[in-house]
Order: structure tokens, then sequence, then C-alpha cells
């Protein structure tokens, strides 16, 4: 039994559903009332840090006094001796001892207890504190995290010092520096009434910014009363750069466009070709070469991904067959052709010039006519004018050696010259009049070009330096190619020139935003409060009736008698 608390004793079951956690505590029961119990608690600075998945808490063995609170279990909390230290220390053990879980006992998280008893007027009814009480007001403004500005002037990132002792981020709530924060301010406001006040220190662990970002980036987390309040969508910021509105779409301009001629009569490019329409399309086609129509299969025009993405490679390999598909166009095929160029206009590297091309060709016949040779098909590549430096590089590729030309026998020697300096000389004089007849060659063939290239007339001559034959033969069908592609480009610069004067279609249809409307903001209460389940249940209808009270009936028994009467009252 124990001397200081009369009638109690050491309770066997020292838990008490609530401090979970705290190691240094000694549970008293009431001798012959088990629902009677305290709990001692050292009164000394507690030392927190995590063991076994929770954080354990530990008093200084040195402790001289302890804190006593009486269990009610009629309002589930714990009641102090009613001293302000007493009400701040046992808040501080409630905020480490939180976990996500409601206590068994106060049927609420310690961190939800000990922000109840630094809201509560028995804390905020004292103005003044002692140094004790202001240290334990400092160590709760500890628990919620400092939040400052990296770097300071620019303030593009922010730096969270958490606790590093093992308190979850959960558990280090916002209110904490808040509510000392505003206890201090209270108290420093009537300090002219005290002349022994103590001057509190300042609470600056939050740059005001990020604090109250914080507060509404958490309040999900919390319950009414605990933070879910600070719900806003007042500093929500207007998503003007969304990813799938306010942004014109070109390629889905271009679709919607392109679609709308399909279902016109007569049609009307919707586009204008610009002049150098031609020469872009010839340049996107080199790279492969390009079968000829009448050899060329007919490819599948209809939707396919590859026509989405990149088109270029895809267009180069079939133009040919393209060009075949255009000229066999069978009506049935309208609806196929409409997937084909829907999908090639959403493609990522056409640009509108070419789409009208496309289109003209299409649905104008007559300008389906393009210049392609009679049995072989086109390898645009190799250019469309003389590249003299391929001329040049081919002529030489057919040089023949001082070793092996007729100069060879007809070196003469000079009085007093040596044999060596003698065929010096002449090889010396062979190749420079080798140079001169590959550049009256390349003269030759320039000024006869895109006509049909003749036999030089020195050719007899050249004989002895280049083998004039195969020379000519590589150079006339490469004359031949480079006289192909330019037709080739002529007639697409004339296909263009005859699409271009077509009157142009009117604007079709703008851009489209299909995506639905944002829903208008609404700063609605994304939590439920106490008063706001009272006013789901339906109001009492209460009449006068309800209070009406019956007289008792009176059973009055006389002495003479045995007989018992009833009287009303």
């Amino acid at each position: 039994m124990s001397r200081q608390y009369r009638g109690m004793r050491v309770d066997p079951q020292q838990a008490i559903g609530t401090l979970i956690g705290l190691a240094d505590k000694l549970v008293l029961v009431k001798a012959g009332d088990s629902q009677n119990r305290s709990v001692l608690i050292p009164d000394w600075q507690p030392n927190h840090q995590k063991k076994n998945s929770h954080v354990t808490i530990k008093m200084h063995c040195s402790a001289t006094r302890v804190q006593s609170y009486q269990l009610n279990h009629h309002l589930h909390c714990l009641i102090g001796n009613g001293s302000l230290k007493s009400k701040l220390f046992l808040a501080e053990l409630h905020a480490l001892t939180s976990g996500l879980v409601e206590d068994p006992f106060t049927l609420h998280t310690g961190t939800e207890e000990a922000l109840t008893i630094l809201r509560s007027a028995g804390v905020h009814s004292f103005v003044s504190f002692s140094e004790a009480e202001i240290e334990i007001l400092k160590r709760i403004a500890t628990l919620s995290p400092a939040r400052s500005f990296y770097p300071k002037h620019p303030r593009l990132m922010q730096v969270v010092d958490w606790d590093d002792r093992g308190l979850s981020p959960l558990v280090q709530h916002l209110d904490f520096s808040r509510l000392v924060r505003a206890l201090f301010k209270q108290a420093s406001e009537t300090a002219f009434l005290y002349k022994d006040f103590i001057q509190p220190p300042s609470i600056d662990r939050q740059h005001g910014s990020l604090e109250d970002r914080e507060a509404i980036r958490s309040a999900s987390f919390y319950k009414a009363g605990f933070g879910a309040e600070w719900h806003t969508i007042a500093k929500d910021a207007p998503y003007k750069g969304a990813r799938d509105r306010d942004q014109d779409s070109k390629r889905a301009n271009r679709v919607s466009k392109v679609a709308a001629i399909f279902r016109e009569s007569p049609v009307k490019l919707p586009f204008h070709i610009s002049q150098d329409a031609a020469r872009t399309i010839y340049a996107k086609l080199s790279g492969l070469p390009i079968i000829n129509p009448k050899q060329a299969g007919v490819p599948k025009l209809s939707f396919d991904s590859k026509w989405v993405g990149n088109v270029w490679p895809h267009l180069r390999e079939a133009w040919g067959g393209i060009q075949k598909a255009f000229e066999k166009r069978n009506p049935d095929d309208h609806f196929l052709l409409f997937s084909w160029m829907v999908s090639v206009a959403f493609a990522m590297d056409i640009n509108e010039s070419t789409l009208s091309v496309l289109l003209g060709l299409m649905f104008y016949p007559p300008n389906r006519l393009m210049a392609f040779p009679q049995n072989c098909g086109l390898n645009l590549e190799e250019g469309h004018q003389v590249d003299l430096v391929w001329l040049r590089s081919c002529i030489e590729s057919h040089y023949i050696e001082f070793g092996q030309s007729t100069m060879l026998k007809q070196v003469q020697q000079l009085p007093g010259e040596p044999l060596r300096d003698a065929f010096q000389r002449t090889e010396s004089l062979f190749k420079r009049q080798r140079k001169e007849f590959a550049s009256s060659l390349e003269k030759h063939v320039h000024q006869l070009w895109p006509r049909a290239i003749s036999d030089p007339g020195n050719v007899a001559a050249g004989q002895t330096y280049v083998t004039v034959s195969k020379a000519m033969q590589a150079i006339r069908a490469r004359c031949k190619s480079w006289h192909n592609n330019l037709l080739f480009l002529q007639s697409l610069e004339q296909v263009s020139a005859n699409l271009r004067c077509i009157i142009l279609s009117p604007t079709i249809l703008g851009p489209i935003d299909r995506t639905p409307p944002l829903p208008a903001a609404r700063n609605v209460d994304r939590y439920i409060q106490i008063n706001d389940l009272f006013a789901l249940t339906n109001t009492l209808e209460i009449s006068g009736r309800d209070f009406v009270v019956e007289p008792p009936n009176i059973v009055i028994q006389t002495e003479s008698s045995n007989e018992a009467c009833l009287v009303s009252a």
C-alpha cells in the first residue's frame, strides 16, 4: 500500500491504454475499486528514440518529483493537479508517444490529445510562464519541422528539418509551433502587468509562405478540428498550360481540315501550296529509289500506325505505288483513302503544302501525269543537275597510269640528261596533259547537258590518258539519271503551280477543344464535423403533451381496518 497516496497500491496491470511507449511510469489502483487508477510519471525532460518500430520515452533516473495523473474513464482523459506545468508536461508526452492509430483509452491519437490540451482554456488562461514552462513549450514547438528556402533569395527549393530520433512525419504536426507562438505572443502582450515577467523566445521555425503551403498540402491527412479545415483552393494556381487544354494543336487542325475535304463537292484544297513545295517534296523523297508506277504494286492505303509517326520513309518507299493507286482509284475506296489521308495529316513530319499536293493528285486527275522513265525508276539522291565533284571523281577513276600508257615508250633523253630525269620529265608532262584532257571533258559534258552527251572531239588523243569509252558510259548513265530527276522535279513544280491556281477553301474547322470543360472551382468542405453529423438527423417534434405529468396514485390504509382506499393526488 502507498503511504503518500492513501488507499492506493501498485496495479499489476501497468498498461493504461495511452502514453504507449512511456517506459518510466508507475500505475496505482485504489484497493477495491479497479476503475480508480492513477499514473505517476517522473518530472524530467523526456528523452525519446525509436525502438522496435515505436518511439520509446525514458526519464532521467535522478528525478526527485513526479507528476500524478488520474485516469478519468468518463471523459477518457488524464487529469493532473491543475497546474500549467502539469498540463504542458502531459501535452508533450502525448505528442511524443503518438501514433497513427487512436489510443484505446483516450480514443484519440497522441497528437490530437496534445493539441486539445494546448488549445484548452486551462492553458490560455495563464498569461505568464515560468522558466520550466517556457522550456516545455520550446520543446513542444520543435516537434513541428523547420522549413526554410534554399537558396535563401531565389527561393527555388525548401529545406525541411525533420525530427531525427524516430518520430513519424505525420506526428510532427504544424500546429505545435503555431500554438506555442500564439501562447508566447499572448504572454508578451500582457507583460506590462507583471513585475517579474520572463520574456519568452521567438519561434521562427518556418517561413510564413512555406507554412501556409504545407498546411494546405497536409490538410487531407488530418481530421476535423486537427488540420482538415486548412484545405482551401483560394491559393491554387490556374492551369493555363495544361497538356490537353489551351493549345493550338497543328496536327489535330490538319486532320480536321483534311477530313472535311472528303465530304465536299467540288473539292477545294484546304492549305496554300508554297513556292518551294515541289523542291521540299523532292528533297524528302531522296534517299531510296522510286519505283516506276507501271512496275510498282498498289499499296494498301488505309489507316495504319506507320502513317502517324514519321511518314516520309513510308511515302518514299511507296511513292510510285501511291501514284498508281490514285490512277486506279475506285469509288468504293473512298473511306479507305479517307482514313489514310487523315493518318498522313496527323504525321509528325508532314507539312500543309505536301498535304495539298497529295489531295490534288487524288482528286484532280489531270495533275497525276508526272514524268517517269519508261522502264526504270528514279534515284533522286543522285541529284537533278550536273555534279562537278562526281564528274571529276568519275573521270579520275578511269585514269590511265603513266606506266601503262603509250608515252612510256616515247621517252627521249636530252643531251647530257640522265635516263631517270628523262622518265620524270615525261611523266610530269603526261600528268599535265591528262589533267587538261579531264578538264576539257568536264567542260564538254557540262555544256551539252541536259542534251544527249556525245563523245568529245579529241577522244582519240584522250585515249592516251583516260579510258574514254568506259568513262563516257558511266557519265551518260549518270546524266540520264540527272535528266530523269530534273523532269520529275519540273513535273512536280508544274503540278504544284496548277494546284496553286485552284481556289482555296475557307477555314473549315478552327481549333477544337474536345476535352470537357473544367468544373467550376468549389471550395467545399473535405471533412465531416460533429455539427454536420447532428445536422443529418431529423429534428424531433416535441409537443406540450410530452411534458404533461400524470398525478401519482396514493394508497392510504387506515389503522381501524385493513381496507385501503385509492386517492388521487
